[in-house]
């Protein structure tokens, strides 16, 4: 069996790297593909953790049709020379659902790691939802991260036995890089990037950022600003004369040293919410849904929506309110123990 391992973003290339690392235990053959959906981001994680892409593409788009289609053809030409058997992708991306979709015509099997979660609504988040709902159609192996993904998947008729609960690989690699650093309690770490909130919703967020740093002075507030020019314009017009820390994004080991530090975690980002829960760090989500219910279900975290009013409101409760900001220390393991990607591989080694 030889695997093609597709990659397009930072966050589905930092979940894959475990899964590769096993493949690379278990002596399977895989090629690691990366798409150019992202380019700096995705090169930069890569040389991080010793990685070199196999193939590569660069993609001059304007936006989803163009990306679609223009991968779409280049992996019509890398399938018809490279005869993969398993296709892997990760999570919700363009990449992913293009990939699976090229691997499908091709012949080849699909494996989707970080199956089933869903939001119930199509545009939010845009277009991540309909994506992974779309991608669990065509896929032959399923591997959701929790019992609520898998009841999902199963509740729109796919077959038990093509279902595995893993976890999510995300916690693997924050377990072992997370044991690097001190846990302590003296920073608020924002990341914002989701192309549903961007414009007016990015900039009521960053308005209650800006209200809240200015009201709790004794936290410091750290923002990773994403480098897409419609977040980093909106950001940085609104609170570049702030408290807060507007810096570059950061190396993953640089971020998880900041998330260790944090008193809390404000946030779209669905892996940050997982990874914030797995070690014990309350998360304000900025957000009108979630596909992360757990998160929100175990008090872990709030979803705050994005309402200006109502995510200030809420947010200052758990700065004034240590009571509430104790609660939400719940150290979820709903997302997996951190060997999730050992599980993964295994089920690929047994499905040849």
């Amino acid at each position: 069996m030889r695997c093609g391992v597709f990659l397009g973003t930072r966050p589905d290339t930092l979940k894959q790297i475990p899964v590769i690392w096993e493949l690379q235990k278990n002596s399977i053959p895989h090629d690691i593909i990366a798409t150019g959906q992202h380019t700096t981001l995705l090169t930069s994680v890569l040389e991080e953790f010793s990685l070199k892409p196999d193939h590569s593409f660069e993609i001059k788009r304007s936006g989803l049709n163009d990306l679609s289609g223009i991968l779409l053809q280049k992996l019509h030409h890398l399938f018809n020379e490279y005869k993969y058997d398993l296709v892997i992708v990760q999570g919700d991306t363009t990449t992913s659902l293009i990939s699976a979709l090229a691997g499908f015509y091709s012949g080849a099997k699909i494996a989707h790691i970080e199956a089933g979660l869903r939001s119930f609504d199509c545009r939010d988040p845009f277009p991540e939802e309909m994506n992974r709902k779309l991608i669990g159609q065509l896929a032959d192996l399923h591997f959701p991260p929790g019992a609520a993904a898998r009841d999902n998947l199963i509740k729109e008729g796919v077959l038990p036995t093509d279902i595995h609960l893993t976890g999510n690989t995300i916690i693997d690699l924050l377990r072992i890089t997370a044991e690097e650093y001190p846990d302590q309690e003296n920073n608020v770490l924002i990341t914002l990037h989701r192309r549903e909130n961007w414009g007016h919703k990015m900039e009521c967020a960053c308005r209650v950022i800006g209200r809240l740093a200015e009201k709790y002075p004794d936290k410091q507030f750290i923002f990773p600003v994403h480098p897409n020019p419609k977040v980093k314009e909106t950001v940085y017009n609104i609170l570049g004369d702030s408290p807060v820390q507007l810096i570059d994004p950061l190396s993953y080991h640089d971020f998880i040293k900041l998330l260790k530090r944090a008193y809390l975690v404000i946030t779209d980002s669905g892996g940050v919410q997982e990874e914030a829960a797995f070690l014990g760090k309350p998360v304000a989500v900025i957000r009108e849904t979630t596909e992360r219910p757990e998160i929100i279900d175990s008090g872990a975290g709030i979803l705050c929506g994005t309402n200006e009013q109502r995510m200030y409101s809420i947010i200052d409760k758990i700065f004034s309110d240590p009571a509430i900001h104790k609660q939400m220390k719940k150290y979820l393991k709903a997302y997996g123990d951190g060997y999730s990607s050992k599980e993964i591989v295994a089920k690929i080694k047994g499905y040849e």
